[in-house]
């Protein structure tokens, strides 16, 4: 779908209108969040959404909804919102966030970070977030459900929890 991306690959998510990945710049000096539509490949063609992340980054600190696209930028600890226009908007401020999911149908980003917070945010920004819990060990992984989020929690993985949304 994607080739000659030149580098490393951190992260792929999709949606039903795009296909999303970390790649490693031209350069190889940091990571750039490409785009590509799913009709049709764009091999060495893909669409720069965002340039100047670093290799830490990974595809759980990737979310889509099927309009936008949320990324973690470690060295900022932020996260922005890509909507589908290109517009970069600041979501998540000084959180040192390790995984992502976004609930489309409330437009919820929920969080969780390398200090063990799990927490969410309206999508766009517009509220502060709110900490639905905190573990005290770094969150892996985050995945949801109607009414619960769950997560992977601690450095080992080999604890998986639940919270209400």
């Amino acid at each position: 779908w994607m080739m000659g991306l030149g580098g490393g690959t951190y992260g792929v998510v999709a949606d039903a209108h795009r296909v999303f990945v970390l790649a490693d710049d031209a350069s190889l000096t940091s990571v750039s969040l490409l785009a590509c539509g799913v009709a049709a490949p764009c091999f060495g063609e893909p669409t720069v959404l965002l340039t100047g992340l670093d290799r830490t980054a990974s595809a759980q600190q990737l979310a889509t909804d099927g309009t936008s696209v949320w990324v973690v930028r470690a060295p900022q600890e932020d996260v922005v919102r890509i909507d589908a226009s290109g517009a970069v908007t600041p979501v998540l401020v000084s959180q040192p966030v390790s995984a992502l999911a976004v609930d489309a149908a409330s437009g919820e980003l929920y969080y969780g970070t390398s200090a063990g917070v799990v927490g969410k945010v309206p999508g766009d920004g517009s509220v502060a977030p709110t900490s639905l819990g905190c573990t005290g060990t770094p969150i892996a992984a985050l995945a949801l459900d109607a009414t619960s989020v769950y997560f992977v929690d601690g450095e080992s993985g080999d604890v998986v929890a639940k919270l209400p949304k």
